[in-house]
């Protein structure tokens, strides 16, 4: 497994949707303004998922740090 697709697998890359899907919904929506600048959109968007990915990086991070097997268990409680 090369090292980019390992790090889109631990930053669990599945979830992206959560957050691409209300970024192209507000992409869409300020279609129409007239001071609506697509270069702004993307970069947004890229924003957005890297944001995301790094976040369940952290997450994980220190999860790993705290060497809590079950924390997830334990802050459900």
């Amino acid at each position: 497994m090369s090292k980019i697709s390992q790090w889109f697998f631990d930053a669990n890359a599945v979830a992206l949707p959560q957050s691409i899907i209300p970024t192209l919904v507000a992409i869409s929506l300020a279609l129409s303004s007239e001071n609506f600048s697509i270069e702004y959109a993307i970069l947004a968007l890229i924003g957005v998922i890297a944001t995301h990915l790094a976040v369940n990086l952290l997450d994980d991070y220190f999860d790993f740090q705290y060497d809590e097997k079950n924390i997830r268990k334990k802050l459900s409680e």
